[in-house]
């Protein structure tokens, strides 16, 4: 059962075409200011330099209704102060929903900040199927935060949710860090707490990052999430959906992604081992050798005095030579290939000697046109034919291994194009980069055990970035964790902010604050 669960995930990506990073990495010197970008905002007391604690927050509308009270507000992402131009304009205004009970039960007020995964546009699916029932259910209130990039934040010539480029991706997270972190920071000034943070899939990803750069305890419950999205984007479900050959173009044309970008990605995982791309090492090794000719330069002479018509006519008639049990025959083919060629160009062995003895009683034609057998022959025509019938299996050795040397570059550039996802990918979303959570108990983390989206096996797991956050598995694979085990996902939250409010907002500690 839990094999076919977690098909359903490939079944659902087949169902869904859409593609992702269909222009590919985009600017590199935009990816270069965002990993800077992302460099502070991992930095828990970096981020609240940067962000003040009032940044103005806007409600427009209050509708109030049997479920309580629903608000809509806004504020602009700061992100374009700190990269400007990096975030389109149409992105730039933040917006939210924000569910409240017309009455609190209580004088405490929790709130749970609610991150949209992929795909996830507007707010209606967040509060059908997570804000209401918490509120019904366990007394908290929610906040939904629209993604850049998504809903009315999505650019114009954006399709769907396919983002343009791996730079929008990160673009995305920067504002969301900052933008969770700005509404967490309203919350605790209006008198609302504890204060929580969670999401499924992408929004899982985001919830972390947010969560763990505000500077109190904070609830932080990331749902079918991993420690990082590397292995999402590149052996997950979503990596069909990448247009690879583009990626692998550019990287191979721009030096800035091999050489000083890699230099800036920080990842603790083991597979980060190289700080340099193996595709550039090949590139850099191939000039050097035609630059400075290799050391022993015999069969790159050989290769020079054999010009490209006299390869191509040996090509054009190779089949006659190798099919054919006459050395007559291919002496034959292999004389009219040196007579249609320069016989400057071809090497000339003098003490060569013909491997074949029928050789001697064959007639060939002069240049003025009389016949002499090839015994009266110029011995350096029999050695010029003699070189060509030794010489060729080396030639073909050489040319096929210009086809495999070829061969082997496009392959590492695949594997080098990967890992550079790999690296940007940790970079940019492992929860090692970010500061840890001011208290890792209050972190519950879901994950489903065959999730083909979010793969888990050769990351590193929360528990081991985060000792003291708890992990609970929940069957099958992603999308059915999805639809089927919300229930799970809202009792965790209960269960985080039972405890948040338990160590930090009890009455005795209350009292004496």
């Amino acid at each position: 059962e839990w094999v076919i669960m977690s098909r359903l995930d490939w079944f659902w990506r087949w169902f869904i075409v859409t593609k992702i990073y269909t222009k590919g990495w985009g600017n590199p010197e935009d990816l270069k200011r965002i990993v800077l970008l992302r460099k502070q905002l991992g930095n828990r007391e970096s981020l609240e330099r940067v962000l003040p604690k009032d940044y103005p927050v806007y409600i427009d509308k209050e509708t109030v209704s049997a479920d309580g009270r629903l608000l809509e507000g806004h504020f602009l992402c700061p992100v374009n102060e700190h990269c400007p131009g990096i975030m389109p304009k149409e992105v730039e205004t933040a917006r939210f929903e924000m569910l409240l009970p017309n009455k609190w039960k209580t004088d405490l007020h929790p709130m749970c900040l609610h991150m949209g995964g992929t795909g996830d546009h507007g707010f209606g699916r967040r509060r059908r199927m997570m804000a209401k029932p918490l509120l019904k259910e366990h007394g908290i209130g929610s906040v939904i935060l629209e993604n850049p990039y998504y809903g009315c934040r999505k650019p114009k010539d954006q399709f769907r949710s396919s983002l343009h480029h791996v730079t929008d991706l990160f673009v995305m997270g920067a504002g969301l860090i900052m933008e969770s972190s700005i509404l967490l920071n309203w919350l605790d000034r209006q008198g609302y707490g504890p204060l929580g943070a969670t999401g499924v899939s992408m929004g899982g990803y985001m919830a972390s990052l947010g969560a763990c750069s505000w500077h109190k305890p904070v609830s932080l419950i990331p749902c079918m999430a991993g420690s990082t999205a590397s292995g999402v984007f590149t052996h997950g479900v979503l990596s069909t959906a990448i247009p690879w050959r583009i990626l692998e173009k550019q990287y191979q044309d721009t030096e800035m992604f091999r050489q000083e970008i890699v230099d800036l990605i920080e990842s603790p995982e083991p597979y980060w081992t190289s700080r340099r791309s193996m595709y550039q090492e090949g590139k850099d090794f191939i000039h050097k050798m035609e630059k400075n000719g290799p050391a022993d330069n015999t069969n790159q002479s050989k290769m020079k005095t054999l010009t490209p018509q006299t390869y191509q006519d040996l090509n054009t008639q190779g089949s006659s030579v190798k099919h054919s049990n006459s050395p007559d025959s291919a002496v034959q083919t292999l004389t009219h290939s040196v007579n249609s060629s320069s016989c400057d160009s071809i090497p000339v062995h003098n003490s060569g000697k013909l491997s074949s003895g029928s050789f001697s009683n064959k007639t060939l034609k002069t240049e003025g046109g009389s016949s002499e057998t090839s015994a009266k022959s110029s011995p350096s025509f029999v050695g010029r034919v003699n070189n060509v019938i030794q010489s060729l299996p080396e030639y073909l050795n050489v040319y096929r291994g210009k086809d495999d040397a070829a061969e082997k570059m496009k392959n590492q550039l695949e594997l080098d194009c990967k890992h550079f996802m790999k690296g940007v990918m940790d970079e940019c979303t492992h929860i090692s980069n970010f500061s840890r959570p001011l208290d890792p108990e209050l972190v519950i983390v879901v994950l489903a055990e065959d999730d083909q989206y979010v793969p888990h096996s050769g990351y590193m797991k929360h528990e081991e970035v985060w000792p003291g956050a708890k992990v609970r598995t929940v069957p099958g694979g992603h999308i059915m964790g999805f639809l089927g085990k919300r229930e799970i996902f809202r009792q965790a939250i209960a269960d985080s902010f039972a405890l948040n409010t338990q160590k930090y907002f009890s009455p005795q500690l209350r009292q004496s604050s």
